[in-house]
């Protein structure tokens, strides 16, 4: 069973969001209150971590006022 929400208000704890992007401006776009987040993974072969998408993540310090907190 997958679970559906209609708000990031009803999403579990800790959840993670994927973001859209814009084709016209060609941007990551995630929902009110969230930012774009880097994505790292595992790299077996030189055994480091690296960059391997984005994400949305929850904003830390939300903005006051009329401003746009999607944008990155």
């Amino acid at each position: 069973d997958e679970a559906t929400f209609r708000s990031t208000d009803e999403l579990p704890a800790n959840a993670g969001i994927e973001g859209l992007l814009d084709i016209g401006t060609g941007r990551m776009s995630c929902p009110r209150g969230y930012v774009v987040g880097k994505r790292f993974c595992w790299d077996y072969t030189q055994k480091v971590y690296a960059p391997c998408g984005v994400f949305c993540i929850k904003h830390p310090n939300p903005p006051k006022g009329d401003h746009n907190p999607e944008a990155p």
